[in-house]
């Protein structure tokens, strides 16, 4: 049923590239969902609105991206990122750690979210879908969103690396290695906020994990033209948070590891224990026959 869930979530993403709505009323003539949910996203960040935690763990385990592709899907500015890995969070679920798979990065001019009414120049969402069979069938929430912000300062005489390295500068462009999401990340890590929200575009469904990253980056003003040449104003207005709680932590990305409880972890971890019990199975043959050519001198 979950599997079957996110079929759907997923046709969702592609149809609604193509669906008849638009940023005209930045997002207030939706409908379904969209009018009629009570977790939708994006919202406001203040200062009242947030309670502490502190027992959220972040493993990069992104691998080397050899490829990608950029376009403007009408929308927005997406960059459809293959087999490109993800993180690992411990305690997102009390307890558990699950694996999420970079699905695409794609852009909004200005924010979606805003800080206590402001929006930033441009935020990125990086969606993550949890692997397939991490998941408990219960868990209402299979993706992940990482915002960063992007501020622009006219003074930067060297653009920013991670915007160039995407090789966003035509409508649409293939850019062939020059990323590195695991060191982009950690240079990002402190202050941070998650709640639980909706996709900001149609179909609205609330199934994302949201993570807004406090340590913005920025950008000259010819780098945020690359976006808004095409495609400005794509930004849905800030909704009720409707009793939901925005958590503020401190996130420190960690690098490296493997998930284990994953199939091709779990098979490996299989392999070492076949291979321990032959060692110990050797071990106390050779053992006993030792102790048998002492008794016999």
């Amino acid at each position: 049923e979950m599997k079957f869930f996110l079929f759907l979530i997923l046709v969702g993403f592609v149809f609604a590239d193509h669906a008849e709505w638009g940023y005209t009323h930045f997002g207030q003539d939706w409908t379904g969902i969209c009018a009629s949910g009570n977790a939708q996203s994006p919202i406001e960040i203040a200062p009242t609105f947030y309670e502490l935690k502190k027992d959220l763990k972040f493993t990069l385990n992104y691998g080397s991206i050899n490829g990608l592709t950029f376009a403007f899907n009408g929308h927005t500015s997406v960059v459809s990122i293959s087999k490109a890995g993800g993180l690992i969070i411990e305690n997102l679920i009390p307890g558990e750690k699950h694996q999420f798979n970079l699905v695409n990065i794609h852009f909004h001019t200005p924010s979606e979210h805003t800080f206590s009414g402001v929006h930033k120049n441009m935020e990125m969402h990086m969606v993550h879908q949890m692997t397939a069979g991490t998941y408990p069938q219960s868990w209402p929430y299979p993706y992940l969103v990482i915002a960063v912000f992007f501020e622009v300062d006219e003074s930067l005489t060297i653009p920013n690396a991670f915007i160039e390295n995407l090789g966003i500068r035509d409508k649409s462009y293939e850019k062939i290695g020059g990323i590195n999401i695991n060191n982009f990340l950690s240079s990002l890590s402190g202050p941070a906020f998650h709640y639980n929200g909706s996709l900001t575009t149609p179909t609205c469904d609330q199934v994302v994990n949201w993570f807004l990253l406090n340590s913005q980056q920025f950008i000259t003003p010819e780098q945020l033209e690359y976006f808004t040449a095409h495609i400005d104003n794509n930004y849905r207005l800030t909704q009720p948070l409707n009793g939901r709680k925005v958590i503020k932590f401190d996130l420190n990305f960690q690098t490296g590891g493997n998930y284990w409880p994953m199939i091709g972890g779990g098979i490996i971890m299989a392999a070492f224990i076949i291979v321990a019990i032959i060692l110990k199975i050797s071990t106390n043959q050779l053992l006993y026959h030792t102790a048998n050519l002492k008794k016999k001198k």
